[in-house]
């Protein structure tokens, strides 16, 4: 169940394996392996795969059956109610999508002081 729920994830968040797999710093190959149920992905990586979708680490192992909203907090509510999910994830570049994922792989102190960063540059 392992690799449908990430397949699954990945798909509905618009990247391909290379990206995901890029970002985890493996091959595209052996992320391939997860989706397709030949290998398991570690701890570590089930860990990092949940902080970049949003998800928990027992939804990803099929322990949870229902998907977390992901628009929870006010700030993606907001752009929920905007565009929709599917075209807010659509409008994303390439390049944005990978800072998503980069992001959400730091600890939530350190991306509060990139989000304050950046909110002062576009001041």
């Amino acid at each position: 169940m392992v690799g449908k729920r990430l397949r699954e994830l990945r798909l509905s968040n618009g990247f391909t394996q290379k990206q995901i797999a890029d970002v985890l710093n493996i091959d595209r190959s052996t992320y391939s392996y997860y989706e397709t149920r030949k290998t398991q992905p570690d701890l570590n990586v089930i860990k990092k795969l949940a902080s970049m979708y949003n998800v928990s680490c027992d939804y990803i192992l099929d322990f949870e059956r229902s998907k977390p909203d992901i628009f929870s907090d006010t700030g993606n509510r907001y752009m929920a109610e905007l565009s929709g999910k599917e075209r807010f994830l659509a409008s994303l570049s390439e390049f944005e999508r990978a800072f998503i994922l980069y992001l959400r792989l730091l600890p939530i102190e350190r991306q509060q002081e990139i989000f304050d960063m950046i909110r002062e540059e576009t001041k």
